[in-house]
């Protein structure tokens, strides 16, 4: 080639070096190959890549040595070409070179590079040549399978905004349990990308690690609602009860994923006066915020509790008085005989005529169950009272007394409810026995009935 074009392409801005390449592609000229080789080494790095391509356009695969030595480019914009080049070419010869490409600092390069490894049928042969692919293709979770030997690699590929995917290797490291993870982790709500901080968030909850609990605490005044409900709800598995009264405050959060997340980390916490704290959000205007209101309520055992789950069978939405029915049946299958029904009575009545048809037609169900089972129960508490005053009254208390030895706890139950109508000191020594019952609702019946006693 002249001296004179060296000289030319030497000074030429890149530009016009740009534009020689697209004349060159477009006029196919066989010397133009000579030119773009030459320009394969420019100093400017869209002439470079551009060049690139155009070679393997001009000369298929014998442009392979050039595109392998552009994969140790300095800029990654050419590296990236070049992987993508040689995905094209099909040629096992380079797939040495490619393997390398796996680990490069740019995120973009490993994914052309494993793009193109796929194309030459390549499967990993080693634990770190498979670790490095499942990297480079977001397969992260198949990385951390491998544990600390991937830890290296997901946290590169983490600090890097432009990974792939980023924002699920936070999940994948949560499986990798290691102090480092936290440390991570813990930066990782300070992400610019906030999915990338939720999901750190929800990572940390999987490891039993105090130092987690105060940048969790910081999470709860995010911004972002996803943020603050996935560090409320960690909070929760890290168990720390410091936390609960940061955890209370958002049950008056906008949002109505917080305001539910709030709800079940109180209940896991184990936080005082759980029923008070509750109660309100039986009126809020969510129904998933209401339903975790009624399951959580489910694991105190008071009997106010239990009142406001009966109060939820009466609410708006279908899904809410589904809930309820469900989680009444598992604590007190004959709740409508409970004390609790009866104390519900009053605002079941207010729901009756509530402007909403299926909350009124639902209060009207539940206080019929209540009304038949307290009318039924009344009749027979009066005949037994009258049977127990009896000279044969005594085989009443017996007959009672082996009812509450019955292994099915639901009979108990119905012994115990009728012992405690009675209001007769004889029975106070079957009552007292059932203090020591296996079934929470049995003995809370007992105790029940042993204080009204002890009243009259």
């Amino acid at each position: 080639m002249k001296w004179v074009t060296r000289l030319w392409l030497k000074f030429t801005k890149p530009k016009a070096k740009l534009q020689l390449i697209a004349n060159i592609l477009h006029r196919q000229s066989a010397h133009g190959a000579k030119i773009i080789r030459i320009l394969t080494s420019d100093n400017d790095r869209e002439v470079r890549r551009a060049a690139m391509l155009a070679l393997v356009m001009f000369e298929g695969n014998k442009a392979l040595p050039t595109l392998i030595s552009a994969l140790a480019d300095a800029e990654p914009e050419v590296r990236l070409s070049a992987a993508n080049a040689l995905a094209k070419l099909h040629e096992p010869q380079a797939i040495p070179s490619l393997v390398q490409a796996l680990d490069d600092s740019d995120p973009n390069v490993r994914t052309a590079a494993a793009h193109a490894l796929e194309a030459l049928s390549w499967k990993p042969r080693t634990e770190p040549e498979t670790i490095s692919f499942s990297v480079a293709t977001g397969k992260y979770d198949a990385a951390a399978e491998f544990g600390t030997a991937a830890l290296e690699p997901l946290i590169k590929a983490l600090k890097n905004p432009d990974s792939p995917n980023r924002f699920a290797i936070p999940e994948a490291l949560g499986q990798i349990q290691d102090t480092r993870v936290v440390r991570t982790l813990i930066e990782a709500l300070r992400d610019s990308n906030q999915m990338v901080r939720l999901k750190a968030a929800e990572a940390l909850g999987k490891f039993k690690d105090d130092q987690a609990v105060g940048p969790l605490v910081r999470c709860l005044r995010d911004d972002f609602a996803g943020l603050r409900a996935a560090a409320c709800t960690s909070l929760g598995k890290l168990g720390d009860k410091r936390c609960i009264e940061r955890v209370a405050e958002l049950l008056d959060d906008p949002q109505w994923e917080v305001r539910k997340a709030a709800v079940k980390t109180l209940a896991r916490l184990g936080a005082d006066n759980l029923v008070n704290r509750l109660k309100p959000l039986l009126a809020d205007p969510d129904h998933d915020v209401r339903e975790a209101v009624v399951e959580s309520l489910a694991k105190c055992n008071e009997t106010s509790a239990l009142q406001c789950i009966i109060l939820a069978l009466a609410d708006v939405h279908d899904s809410v008085r589904r809930t309820a029915e469900r989680v009444i049946k598992s604590l007190n299958p004959q709740w409508w005989l409970t004390q609790a029904a009866r104390n519900a009575v009053p605002e079941l009545e207010k729901a009756k005529k509530d402007r909403d048809y299926w909350k009124r037609q639902a209060a009207i169900r539940v206080l019929q169950k209540i009304t038949e089972a307290t009318e039924a129960e009344t009749e027979l508490v009066t005949s037994a009272k009258k049977t127990v005053t009896h000279p044969n009254g005594h085989e009443l208390v017996e007959a009672l007394d082996e009812l509450l030895k019955d292994p099915d706890r639901d009979l108990r139950l119905a012994g115990a409810e009728v012992l405690s109508r009675l209001a007769n000191q004889s029975v106070s020594s079957s009552l007292q026995a059932l203090l020591q019952d296996p079934d929470q609702w049995v003995r809370s019946a007992a105790t029940q009935a042993l204080e009204k006693l002890s009243a009259r």
